[in-house]
């Protein structure tokens, strides 16, 4: 449905014969005429009458916002949800009218959301906030409190808006997850909402809802405008150390709060869940792997069990190559961060192959070009610290994340040149 927002008419819908401001309707036209309400900012009261000498249900309305609901001794949401669910009615506009105190408080988009999955669920096609039948969610559609906007990314197991969310008034990131060609995906997205509901830092992106009791399975993650490290390196090359140091420094802080403070490892880094914002801040994103090691009742015992391999190819640690997901710990992390430093100042990961299995491998049987081998002007206390992260034995490798952030801020530090 299209609807021009300064219009004063209200088009035809979906099941809606309109005829001036009033008409006919079947199920679910009553819950598309009050989506045409809302977004043509409409005030006034709605009447709607399921039989001739029925009872009258009354919907107001204030610039589309609903505000009251009635219909006989039902009143706010029952009595709204009812009137909705009728199979037949005929309703009337009436632009002036006396308005009742309010008895529906509730996000306007989010009432007709939550109706519509209850239609949706009882086998009912529902249109769109965009007057399509239900099918996936597409921009200008309302899920749970947020519009959205702008579809910028679409893989195989999710579909990724810029959104508004409604009640906070704030731009989001909506992650809709398709479970039934990606089962794993909602196992991920559950994993990443339960893991980050607790963690407040400005390094780690925040989540605001989960929601898995519709059809369309989502997640609602804080927007922040920027790039990824991988589209950075991939636009520029290798980039300028100390600038390199100082950004990575705040990916170790923020990887030392989630151990320090939840016990919690990544078990993903990599250049593309690392995002830099306009004021270089650096944001940790994508914790759909993230766990606590050894916990036998989390994602990892489940993955474990399948023998699955946690990581990606170009970053994974040599323990979890040989081992599996028993052997991961902060360590493997450290490996992982050690390696995505390594692609940011070199251009390239540590090691490069077509085959995945056989770019595993590597790490175990070859060491990876120092990096100042491939940019001598790197200070050497730098390329220290890099092979030492990337140290087969995990032993060898720097303490914790702590650690190397000091190292890195020192490097960073005006004058201190790092020879």
């Amino acid at each position: 449905m299209s609807v021009a927002r300064r219009s004063t008419e209200i088009p035809p819908l979906p099941a809606v014969q309109v005829r001036n401001l009033h008409g006919e309707l079947q199920r679910p036209g009553l819950l598309a005429l009050l989506r045409a309400a809302q977004e043509l900012g409409l005030s006034g009261l709605l009447r709607v009458r399921e039989a001739p000498d029925g009872p009258c249900a009354e919907i107001h309305y204030e610039r589309g916002r609903l505000r009251y609901a009635a219909d006989g001794e039902r009143q706010g949401l029952p009595a709204l949800a009812r009137a909705i669910l009728a199979e037949r009615a005929t309703f009337e506009l009436i632009s002036e009218a006396p308005r009742p105190a309010r008895n529906l408080h509730l996000e306007t988009a989010a009432v007709l959301e939550a109706i519509a999955r209850v239609l949706i669920e009882a086998g009912i096609p529902v249109p769109t906030a965009g007057g399509q039948p239900a099918g996936e969610p597409r921009v200008g559609a309302v899920l749970g409190r947020c519009k959205l906007i702008t579809e910028f990314a679409h893989g195989a197991s999710s579909r990724i808006f810029l959104a508004r969310h409604l009640a906070f008034h704030l731009d989001v990131v909506v992650k809709i997850l398709d479970a039934q060609r990606a089962p794993d995906a909602l196992l991920l997205a559950a994993n990443e909402a339960r893991v980050l509901a607790p963690l407040s830092h400005p390094g780690i992106l925040r989540v605001f809802d989960f929601d898995d009791s519709g059809p369309h399975p989502y997640i609602v993650l804080e927007y922040v405008e920027g790039a990824s490290l991988a589209r950075r390196i991939k636009d520029r090359g290798a980039l300028p150390w100390e600038p390199c140091c100082a950004l990575f420094a705040q990916l170790a802080e923020a990887l030392a709060y989630i151990s320090e403070q939840a016990g919690l490892v990544h078990a993903d880094i990599k250049p593309e869940n690392v995002l830099i914002d306009s004021s270089e801040r650096v944001r940790l994103i994508d914790f759909g792997l993230a766990g606590v090691p050894g916990r036998g009742d989390g994602l990892h015992a489940q993955l474990a069990e399948r023998g699955t391999v946690i990581g990606t190819p170009a970053y994974i640690a040599p323990e979890l190559v040989t081992e599996g997901v028993s052997r991961l710990d902060q360590r493997s992390d450290l490996y992982a961060f050690g390696a995505t430093l390594y692609h940011a100042l070199t251009g390239r990961p540590p090691f490069v192959d077509d085959d995945p299995l056989r770019l595993m491998v590597k790490r175990v049987t070859e060491a990876p070009p120092a990096p100042r081998e491939l940019r001598p002007e790197l200070p050497r206390a730098l390329n220290e610290l890099v092979l030492q992260c990337l140290a087969v034995d995990p032993a060898a490798r720097p303490p914790n994340h702590r650690a190397v952030a000091e190292r890195l801020r020192a490097l960073a530090a005006p004058g201190h040149g790092g020879r």
